[in-house]
């Protein structure tokens, strides 16, 4: 089977002679250790020195000194590669000037796990390195998006901010009113979670949070990386007003233009509601300077476009369905949430690509479900609860792939390459994967498996038997 994935004073105070030597022999202390680490290239795997349970993958800029304090920007992926996130960071780290540190541990971890992990983490960089007592970032997606989340919430008078991309809601630590941390979202306009993040900005502007929403095109993944910039030069915009970073009225101009430009490129590309938003937000956050005005004149003439109006209209309904499709309620409340989910789709025309974006969401919470009774070796159940699943979202290649894992266990022969099949058709292509995969080994000695496996690597046309 195959698993998923506030302003500070700046006044200076008196020290003692005794403090003053003992914060000197500290930083020594941080400086020597922080020597051992190559710049300009990702380490893959640091060990955290408090707790060898975890570790991080780090990237020191190439003009990295340890006797000045450093801005770090932690980074958290969905699936514990850490690494990989580093690396997505890797470029803008040098333009922006920060240490990267990215969590081999935090996965889609929740609860107290994740409050362990970021614990140790932070405990490891505030130990190790010389970092900027004002200047922590958090970045990731998915899970990892909330993992950022959660540990900018424990430190929020160290954090400029967080950059969180697919998903938003920290679960355990939740955003005050008047929270000081500035947060950039950022979602694809057909992922799942496109309406927690629409109601994560509604709520964020009740609360006075200083905040940034942004769409783009394409589905649950990491956003490109001139957004992620975009992401990081709004920490350092809200930074400079907030005056831990020294005001720079040219970067303000740049990123005005860009803004702009940007939101004219979105409009183009057919994404009006986001370039809708995107002009507004510049309005708004540029308000007095030049250009800023014509923004906004471009934003309210976008208000009034009928496909601009239909979203709007529409979000409320889908923000409040997103709500109910929550596993936390309980599998039979989600699935009834899901049923009213389908009804409402059935209205045709964007309320049905709305309907298909939380079904998605949902079915995936399913084969969460489906999953964890596969790994208790309840393949019978599994079976059920991954057909549930793609019954709302037929298109799904993984849950037809783990589907059929379910039922070569069960020795439904036919019943699993049905569903392979499925997968298939539905753009499962790791030929090399399915042969080896122990939990189809019941289907080895079938025609009909091996001449799956042919056509997949010959490239050809794998249509799907009715069920």
């Amino acid at each position: 089977m195959t698993p998923r994935s506030g302003s500070r004073s700046l006044v200076p105070r008196r020290v003692s002679r005794a403090a003053g030597i003992a914060a000197g022999l500290a930083l020594a202390a941080v400086c020597a250790a922080a020597q051992e680490f190559p710049r300009g290239q990702v380490v893959p795997r640091v060990t955290c020195r408090s707790d060898g349970r975890y570790s991080y993958a780090l990237y020191l800029p190439v003009g990295y000194a340890p006797d000045r304090k450093w801005p770090v920007l932690f980074c958290f992926s969905p699936d514990g590669r850490g690494d990989d996130a580093v690396l997505r960071f890797r470029a803008l780290a040098e333009r922006f000037g920060y240490i990267l540190v990215g969590s081999l541990d935090s996965s889609n971890a929740a609860g107290s796990e994740i409050v362990k992990i970021e614990k140790a983490l932070w405990d490891e960089v505030e130990a190790r390195f010389p970092m900027d007592p004002r200047r922590a970032a958090a970045a990731g997606f998915s899970g990892g998006g909330r993992a950022a989340l959660c540990l900018a919430l424990s430190h929020p008078d160290r954090f400029e901010g967080v950059v969180t991309s697919g998903a938003f809601d920290p679960e355990i630590r939740k955003v005050p009113p008047g929270c000081p941390l500035s947060l950039y979202l950022l979602v694809g306009c057909r992922d799942f979670n496109l309406f927690e993040m629409t109601r994560a900005e509604k709520q964020l502007t009740k609360l006075g949070v200083a905040h940034w929403y942004e769409e783009f095109a394409g589905d649950h993944r990491w956003p490109p990386e001139a957004l992620l910039g975009e992401g990081l030069e709004y920490l350092q915009l809200t930074a400079m007003r907030r005056g831990t970073l020294p005001d720079d009225p040219a970067f303000a101009a740049r990123l005005l233009a860009s803004r702009a430009d940007s939101a004219a490129a979105l409009s183009a590309s057919g994404l009006r509601t986001a370039a809708w938003r995107k002009y507004r937000q510049t309005a708004a956050l540029f308000r007095g300077l030049p250009g800023a005005a014509a923004a906004a004149a471009r934003a309210a003439e976008l208000e009034q476009d009928p496909e601009v109006q239909e979203r709007l209209a529409l979000e409320p309904d889908f923000e409040a369905l997103r709500e109910r499709v929550d596993l936390r309620r309980g599998e039979e409340a989600l699935l009834g949430a899901m049923r009213a989910v389908k009804r409402r789709g059935e209205a045709g025309g964007l309320a049905a690509d709305f309907a298909a974006l939380l079904l998605r969401g949902g079915a995936a919470q399913l084969g969460d479900v489906g999953g964890g009774l596969f790994y208790e070796k309840e393949y019978g159940a599994a079976a059920r609860v991954f057909d549930q699943a793609l019954e709302f979202a037929p298109g799904d290649a993984l849950l037809a792939y783990n589907g059929a894992c379910a039922y070569a266990r069960l020795g439904d022969r036919k019943g699993a390459l049905r569903r392979l099949e499925k997968a298939v058709a539905n753009g499962f292509r790791d030929a090399d994967g399915m042969a080896r995969d122990p939990d189809l080994e019941s289907l080895r000695g079938e025609p009909g498996f091996q001449e799956l496996l042919a056509r997949m690597r010959s490239g050809s046309p794998v249509p799907p038997r009715p069920p």
